[in-house]
């Protein structure tokens, strides 16, 4: 398979076109054409099919800015929490800028979703990422007055670990 054929078989230009109307950034043609040789390649090498093939100066720092871009906008969420910061019961007649539905414009389920999802698929060790999402549900439940019961497995059917052990590693 050439990487032609790939483009085709793979469909990343629809998948892209898909991502840009939910919203996504449009990538440069350079951005493009460098995920569609980093996805062509990873296929090749997961098939069997020919040597590994280097990246060259141009692809690397491609990558490093796609990467830092991603991280930015991850890190850019966090701005999301200012206008909520100091935000308790207000006083009758009151009107705060920002209402709670207003972060749903952002934190839109479904987004968040497949974000925790792209997360599990794509991270060495998803077990560490699932333990620590569990813990923060955990705890977000215990804020509420209700505890959670999650067990892997029944591991010999009554020698069951305690059930308020964290779910990540200290």
């Amino acid at each position: 398979m050439n990487i032609s054929e790939y483009a085709k078989t793979s469909n990343m230009a629809g998948r892209m076109k898909a991502a840009q109307a939910r919203g996504a950034s449009k990538l440069r043609p350079a951005m493009e054409k460098m995920l569609l040789t980093a996805g062509f390649v990873n296929r090749r090498q997961q098939a069997g099919e020919g040597g590994p093939l280097a990246m060259s100066n141009r692809e690397r720092k491609l990558k490093l800015t796609f990467l830092r871009r991603l991280r930015r906008g991850l890190e850019d969420l966090q701005y999301l929490e200012e206008p909520f910061a100091w935000s308790s019961p207000l006083p009758k007649g009151a009107r705060m800028w920002f209402q709670p539905e207003d972060a749903l414009e952002v934190l839109e389920k479904t987004a968040i979703l497949n974000l925790i999802q792209m997360c599990l698929r794509l991270v060495p060790d998803p077990r560490v990422y699932a333990d620590a999402i569990l813990d923060e549900l955990a705890s977000l439940y215990r804020s509420k007055g209700e505890d959670i019961v999650i067990m892997r497995g029944l591991q010999s059917h009554f020698g069951l670990p305690e059930h308020r052990r964290p779910f990540a590693p200290g």
